[in-house]
């Protein structure tokens, strides 16, 4: 029975083994290599999340993001500074909010440096200009923003967000 189960099959108990041997020796490392976070896979991104701003898709940004995000913006504005501390929901909920009111809507990111710190973690700053009409006012904003990387069940999201808001 033994021998005609080699042949029906391909081969032995034996060989399956060697077979499954060199996988995982050789192949199973080239998966967890795939696990780690490099400077192209950020700027990926970015470029992804980026496109969802500037098509004010909430929920395409939301993929992006951490169910543990922390957004923290410091804003200043006629003199006073007044900070503000989102999780992800309200963040969302906010850029929802105010993407459905304004009737124009300019972003643009400029001064990427990202710094990789360890095989699943990255801390991206840069620059955000955004112009946006609502009822006819036009509101300028300059940020700058840093905003940590990490490997969530393999995939990397935005975990926090700390935002210095000029207006």
């Amino acid at each position: 029975m033994g021998l005609y189960l080699r042949k029906a099959f391909g081969f032995g108990f034996v060989r399956r083994m060697k077979v499954l041997f060199w996988f995982v020796l050789f192949l199973a490392p080239c998966f967890s290599f795939a696990q780690q976070l490099d400077e192209q896979t950020v700027l990926k991104m970015v470029s992804e999340m980026d496109h969802a701003i500037s098509q004010r898709d909430a929920s395409g940004l939301a993929r992006f993001l951490s169910a543990e995000l922390t957004v923290i913006a410091n804003v200043r504005a006629s003199g006073q500074t007044q900070k503000l501390t989102m999780n992800k929901s309200s963040y969302i909920e906010s850029l929802k909010q105010g993407w459905a009111v304004a009737t124009g809507y300019e972003y643009k990111r400029t001064d990427i440096k990202i710094t990789l710190s360890g095989p699943a973690k990255a801390v991206v700053t840069t620059t955000i200009s955004e112009t946006v009409t609502v009822q006819g006012q036009t509101i300028r904003s300059t940020s700058t923003e840093t905003a940590v990387i990490e490997l969530v069940g393999g995939k990397p999201m935005i975990t926090s967000v700390v935002a210095n808001v000029q207006m």
